[in-house]
C-alpha cells in the first residue's frame, strides 16, 4: 500500500494537487522523459495526421465556428487600428522602398495567372451586375476624374511626347478625351504608362465595343 494513503493525508484533495505538481516537475525536468515525450509526440502525429487534418477542415468549415472567427477578427481589427501606435507602425512600414517594390512585383505576378484573370472578371461580373454599386462607382470615378483630369492627361501625354491629342484619331480637345487601358486591368493590363493612351470619347467607346465583341 502506498505510504501516502497509510498516513491518510491522500484523502486531502489539496494535497493530492501539490504532489502531482511537484511529480510533474520531477518528471518533466528528467532529459530521458523528455525525449521520451517528443518520441511519442512525433509518433502519434505521424499515425494520426490525415484524421487530425480531416477533423481540422470539418471543423473550420462550420458556419458556427465561421461567423464566430469573422465577429472575433473585425473586433480585433477594429481595436487594433484604433490605435495611433498602429496606424503609425503601418504607415512606416508601407512607405518602405523595399515594401513598395515587393508589393508591386506581388501585385504584378499575382494579376498576369490566369486563374486570378478568371476570378476577377468573376467578381467584376458579380458586383457590376448590383445597380447600386454602378452607381456609387461611377459617381466616385467621375468625381475625381472631373478634378484631376487636365493633369492626368497632360502628365501622360508629355511623358509619351505628345500633345493632349487622341492618339487615334488627333482629335485635340482636352476636355472630351478619356484615358484607356490598351491591356485592361482586369486582363492583366499594368497601370504603367506605356499601358494607357489618351482616347477621344467616340474612339474610346469604338475600342471597348471591339473589345467585348472579341
Amino acid at each position: 500500500m502506498n505510504k501516502y494513503v497509510k498516513d491518510g493525508r491522500w484523502s486531502d484533495p489539496e494535497y493530492r494537487k501539490e504532489y502531482a505538481r511537484e511529480y510533474r516537475k520531477k518528471y518533466f525536468s528528467d532529459p530521458k522523459n523528455i525525449e521520451k515525450r517528443k518520441a511519442y509526440g512525433l509518433k502519434y502525429a505521424n499515425k494520426n495526421r490525415e484524421k487530425r487534418r480531416a477533423y481540422g477542415r470539418e471543423y473550420v468549415n462550420r458556419p458556427e465556428i465561421k461567423e464566430k472567427k469573422a465577429a472575433y477578427q473585425k473586433e480585433w481589427s477594429k481595436e487594433y487600428y484604433a490605435k495611433p501606435e498602429n496606424k503609425q507602425k503601418i504607415a512606416d512600414y508601407l512607405s518602405r522602398e523595399d515594401v513598395k517594390v515587393a508589393t508591386a512585383e506581388h501585385a504584378k505576378e499575382y494579376h498576369a495567372k490566369p486563374k486570378n484573370i478568371k476570378r476577377r472578371k468573376k467578381v467584376r461580373a458579380a458586383y457590376y451586375s448590383d445597380e447600386k454599386n454602378v452607381i456609387n462607382r461611377n459617381i466616385v470615378a467621375n468625381d475625381w476624374y472631373r478634378d484631376n483630369r487636365e493633369h492626368v492627361l497632360s502628365v501622360l501625354n508629355k511623358r509619351k511626347g505628345k500633345e493632349s491629342v487622341c492618339m487615334n484619331c488627333g482629335f485635340d480637345v482636352s476636355c472630351a478625351l478619356d484615358l484607356h487601358h490598351i491591356i485592361p486591368v482586369v486582363d492583366g493590363g499594368t497601370d504603367d504608362d506605356d499601358n494607357k493612351m489618351t482616347l477621344c470619347a467616340n474612339c474610346h467607346r469604338i475600342v471597348h465595343d471591339a473589345m467585348k465583341a472579341q
